[in-house]
């Protein structure tokens, strides 16, 4: 039976007080207590972003394996023939999953990876996720 490995994830808002994007909204991952993704601005799911990264991160072999007409967000980009084709096939292939299309898509592709996220609390500005899946 496969070991699973089991993670701690906030997902934090705050405000950006830098000079160039002062008022921007922040949405912040952090794993373990620890800041791993972070996405800023609005217009577009910030939250779905920053768990696309997560699971890119995590997860990239497993993407490879996947039908990219099948998850809406995944994409292959074959930079030779300069196209987006449905399946990985190797060099040349780009890997992209782009989570400001929604957090549905997300949750679907974590379904299909057997990523278990489990909601835990919510307090002002951040969400608390038990995340756990089998280890590779």
């Amino acid at each position: 039976m496969a070991k699973v490995k089991t993670e701690y994830v906030v997902v934090r808002w705050t405000t950006s007080k830098g000079r160039d994007t002062y008022g921007y909204n922040i949405c912040s991952m952090l794993i373990d207590g620890n800041k791993e993704f972070s996405c800023n601005g609005g217009g577009y799911d910030m939250t779905g972003t920053v768990w696309a990264d997560f699971i890119k991160s995590r997860f990239l072999g497993k993407l490879k394996k996947l039908n990219a007409s099948k998850f809406y967000g995944l994409r292959f980009y074959n930079t030779k023939r300069q196209k987006c084709q449905n399946t990985w096939t190797g060099e040349h292939v780009n890997v992209s999953l782009d989570g400001a299309c929604g957090m549905m898509p997300m949750e679907t592709i974590m379904d299909k990876l057997k990523i278990k996220r489990e909601f835990i609390v919510r307090n002002k500005n951040q969400e608390l996720f038990c995340v756990s899946y089998p280890e590779q």
